[in-house]
């Protein structure tokens, strides 16, 4: 079991027993303005689960100890949608974006960053390819 010491001083705060990222706990519990819907694991989501941003985002995939990790979708609150693989909270892997307006990206992220190139679908179904060594980031503000 574990036990969890708080203390008026936020220095002096212990953790025994088992060996679990306090700052990701202390995070959870009091800085989380969202709300997860899943399986925990040492107060932590752990599992499979769905958070709700309060900006009007979700995710909606797997976790372990509090990180996005494994497959998932994220939906932002301007409609966009993302899917693929996460890795200790970043986007990591290939990844899908699909935009309201009918536009499609497929390509790699490698720390949470557009990685290579992208396939590019619009919504007329015409193709190309984007490559993010070359260009300014159009997926800036995923």
């Amino acid at each position: 079991m574990d036990i969890l010491y708080f203390y008026k001083n936020p220095i002096k705060i212990w953790l025994v027993e088992k060996e679990v990222n306090i700052f990701k706990r202390i995070f959870w519990k009091f800085f989380s303005d969202g709300k997860y819907i899943g399986e925990i694991k040492n107060s932590l989501p752990h599992g499979n689960g769905e958070l709700y941003y309060v900006h009007g985002g979700k995710y909606d995939g797997d976790w372990i100890d509090g990180e996005r990790n494994g497959e998932g979708s994220y939906t932002y609150a301007d409609g966009r949608k993302s899917f693929g693989k996460y890795h200790k909270g970043k986007k990591n892997g290939e990844m899908t974006i699909t935009c309201p307006n009918g536009d499609a990206y497929k390509g790699n992220f490698k720390n949470g960053n557009p990685f290579g190139k992208f396939n590019f679908t619009n919504s007329l179904g015409i193709k190309s390819e984007v490559d993010f060594k070359r260009f300014k980031n159009p997926l800036l503000r995923l």
